[in-house]
């Protein structure tokens, strides 16, 4: 989590990287607490072994989600990484706490499950639903998983409509970086099974999800805990959850021809909250 979370810092930036640890009030001084504690200065410890700096925050709540969701707000947090629960199954793979910071937070929120450290991934695998270049949040993710391909030295594999193709070469196009890229084109969330065949063990799985309502919603996206928790058990792989707004810019609205014109879109969403990181130890429970 901590490589992970450390990686989606931009180097160019002055960005800061949160640890959270939210206290249930009523196990506080009790040997959970104290271990959590413990967790979380691991986390600050491995950080500064590659010079990267955690700014810990421990905050004690009667619920542990709304600890996590009003740290989030407090702190301008633009990127939020969880670790996958331990007893995922199909029933509840992502947890009641994760479910709930999903519904009430707007950032991006990626659900991390890491089976390998992540220096020993040789590729990145991105499956996008249909109109997932039309969501407020789509070029924040994007940047970020190509700023971590670009740095980790690893090709990233998009399996996407074409017109979330056309757009992610309109992005790149203008970024003038090398990045290894494939394109795989895919719109079937019916037959999502195939990703079990096409998948290698080194592969970081990507699955670019979306909140119910929103341009990018398919009901098909309701049976992915049962296809994760039965056919992808040993797979390192995160649940993106994209940038949404309150109210303001519809990007569906927006011609994606008009690469600079989303670009300014975007650039102006970012502006909306302060920037920052926020990267959590694994919790415990559903």
């Amino acid at each position: 989590l901590v490589d992970f979370g450390v990686m989606l810092k931009s180097k160019h930036t002055l960005t800061s990287i949160y640890g959270l640890n939210v206290i249930d009030d009523e196990l506080s001084g009790t040997s959970s607490a104290a271990a959590s504690k413990k967790i979380l200065n691991k986390a600050i410890s491995h950080a500064a072994a590659s010079e990267n700096n955690i700014i810990p925050v421990t905050r004690y709540d009667s619920s542990i989600s709304n600890g996590i969701v009003y740290t989030i707000k407090e702190h301008g947090i633009t990127d939020v990484v969880i670790g996958l629960h331990q007893q995922a199954d199909q029933h509840t793979y992502l947890g009641a706490k994760a479910e709930n910071i999903i519904k009430r937070v707007n950032e991006t929120i990626y659900i991390y499950k890491p089976m390998q450290p992540f220096n020993t991934f040789t590729r990145i695998v991105v499956a996008m639903p249909p109109n997932s270049e039309t969501e407020p949040g789509f070029l924040h993710w994007l940047k970020k998983m190509l700023q971590i391909a670009k740095e980790a030295g690893i090709p990233i594999h998009f399996y996407s409509t074409p017109d979330a193709k056309t757009a992610i070469e309109k992005v790149v196009e203008r970024s003038a970086e090398t990045i290894q890229m494939q394109f795989k084109e895919f719109s079937n969330w019916d037959d999502f099974l195939i990703f079990s065949r096409d998948l290698k063990v080194n592969d970081l799985f990507v699955i670019v999800s979306s909140r119910k309502g929103h341009d990018s919603y398919l009901p098909q996206l309701n049976k992915l805990p049962y296809y994760l928790s039965n056919y992808f058990l040993n797979q390192s792989l995160i649940m993106l959850y994209p940038m949404q707004l309150d109210s303001g810019i519809n990007m569906g609205d927006i011609e994606q021809a008009d690469s600079n014109l989303i670009e300014t879109i975007s650039d102006q969403i970012d502006a909306i909250g302060k920037a920052g990181k926020y990267v959590r130890g694994l919790f415990k429970g559903k």
